[in-house]
């Protein structure tokens, strides 16, 4: 089955200020090409501000976690769907 998340950029991402001038609220993906930014965008219309950074950070970090979350969900699924049935076998 395909989903949107499918169709996304391949993972890992990163953050893109990796020994270049771009602030710590960039991100781009394994080779390095441009998928999104925090900077500039929240109401203290900086770019590499603590929150920018925070928010570039955690993006990065639950789309990175996404396929093993999701895996986690479809296997903690599967053993309580098993334990609904047994019970009902007694």
């Amino acid at each position: 089955m395909t989903t949107k998340t499918d169709q996304a950029t391949p993972r890992p991402w990163r953050l893109g200020f990796r020994g270049r001038a771009i602030p710590p609220t960039h991100i781009e993906d394994a080779a390095g090409r441009p998928i999104a930014s925090t900077g500039g965008y929240s109401n203290n219309r900086q770019d590499a501000t603590p929150e920018n950074e925070a928010n570039a950070a955690l993006i990065v970090r639950v789309v990175n976690s996404h396929d093993a979350l999701v895996a986690a969900l479809e296997q903690a699924l599967y053993a309580l769907r098993g334990a609904a049935c047994s019970c009902n076998d007694d």
